[in-house]
C-alpha cells in the first residue's frame, strides 16, 4: 500500500492510497468514503479487491481523516465546499488516467459518497465503466430548508460552527428507526463489534459544521436532478447496494426513488441488491463477505 498526497484545484491537499496488485490489474476502483469517517476503515476491502484482480485508489474527503488537524475536522471550507469535494473526485480520476492510462476505471462510494458520486456522474459518467452505490441516501423534501437554516446559522456563528439543531434533525434521526438501541450509532450496524469500534475511533463520528452540512444539502439537492446529468453514458452498468434495516437510504420507497433519479438521467442498466438484517455499513456487517462477492462479481462480470 502506498501513500500519496496531491494538491486539488484550490490546493488543498488529498489525502491518497494506493493498493496495488501483485500480478497485471484488470482495473482501477476508485473509493469514496462516506461521512464522518475516513479512507483506513476501506483497508480490508480493498485488499479482497486486490485477489480478484484489481487496483484500488481510496482516499479521505476533505475535513476527514488522521491528516487534518483536529479543529478542521467536518470542514470542507468557508463557502461551496461541495463544489470542491466533487472536483476533488475528479482531480483522484485524473490522476488515476494518468498512472493507469490502460485500466479501465470502476467507482464505489458508500453513504454521503454516493452523493458526491452520483453529482460527479452528471458531467462525468463516460469516464467510468462501472458503479457501485453503498448504503446511498435518499432525497429529503426538507432539504431545501436545510439549505437554509445551515446557511443562516453558518452567517450568525461563523462557517465552522457546529449546530446540535442540524446534527440532530439530520443524523440524529436515523437512530429512531432502531428499537432498543445501545448506543446513538447503532443505526450505522448490526454487528454491535462494529459499532464499537466506530465509536472508539477518534476520526469517526467527528460532527459537521453548519457549512459543511450546507454543502452537503447542496449535494443532495443536485444529486435528486436527473435533468443535471448530461453526456450520459446510458450503458454504463450501476449497481446499487443497501441493508433491509439501513434509515438512511429510506426504506424500499426511498431506494426506489433514488433509482428512479438515475433511470430517469438515462442509465439503461440499473440494479439493486437489499441484504436483510443488515443497516448502513454493510461492507462492516457479520455477513459482509457476501457483499464482497456480489461486488467482486458485478466487476468481473
Amino acid at each position: 500500500m502506498k501513500k500519496l498526497q496531491i494538491p486539488s484545484r484550490d490546493g488543498y491537499p488529498l489525502s491518497l492510497r494506493i493498493f496495488e496488485t501483485d500480478k497485471a490489474s484488470k482495473a482501477v476502483i476508485q473509493i469514496i468514503h462516506g461521512m464522518e469517517e475516513h479512507q483506513e476503515r476501506y483497508q480490508d476491502f480493498a485488499r479482497f479487491l486486490n485477489e480478484q484482480g484489481f487496483l484500488v485508489v481510496t482516499s479521505n474527503l476533505r475535513g476527514h481523516g488522521a491528516e487534518v488537524p483536529h479543529e478542521d475536522l467536518g470542514y470542507f471550507k468557508e463557502k461551496n465546499g461541495y463544489r470542491e469535494l466533487v472536483h476533488d473526485q475528479i482531480y483522484i480520476r485524473a490522476l488515476i488516467r494518468n498512472r493507469y492510462p490502460d485500466l479501465p476505471v470502476y467507482l464505489f462510494a458508500h453513504s454521503m459518497g454516493t452523493i458526491i458520486a452520483r453529482v460527479l456522474l452528471q458531467t462525468q459518467s463516460k469516464h467510468y465503466e462501472k458503479v457501485v452505490l453503498s448504503g446511498y441516501p435518499n432525497y429529503q423534501a426538507h432539504t431545501a430548508l436545510g439549505i437554509f437554516c445551515s446557511a443562516a446559522i453558518r452567517t450568525l456563528r461563523g462557517p465552522r460552527y457546529k449546530s446540535k439543531f442540524l446534527q440532530k434533525s439530520s443524523v440524529g434521526t436515523f437512530n429512531q428507526s432502531i428499537i432498543n438501541p445501545k448506543t446513538d450509532s447503532d443505526w450505522i450496524c448490526a454487528n454491535e463489534e462494529a459499532v464499537e469500534k466506530y465509536l472508539s475511533d477518534p476520526n469517526c463520528g467527528i460532527g459537521f459544521t453548519c457549512s459543511a452540512f450546507n454543502d452537503l444539502f447542496h449535494l443532495v439537492m443536485m444529486m435528486h436532478k436527473s435533468v443535471n446529468y448530461r453526456n450520459v453514458y446510458k450503458d454504463m452498468p450501476i449497481l446499487c447496494l443497501r441493508g433491509e434495516d439501513d434509515p438512511c437510504t429510506g426504506g424500499e420507497k426511498g431506494s426506489k426513488d433514488s433509482i428512479d433519479v438515475l433511470v430517469r438521467a438515462g442509465f439503461d442498466s440499473v440494479q439493486e441488491i437489499c441484504y436483510p438484517g443488515m443497516r448502513h455499513e454493510i461492507l462492516n456487517e457479520a455477513e459482509h463477505h457476501q457483499v464482497y462477492e456480489d461486488v467482486a462479481n458485478f466487476y468481473l462480470g
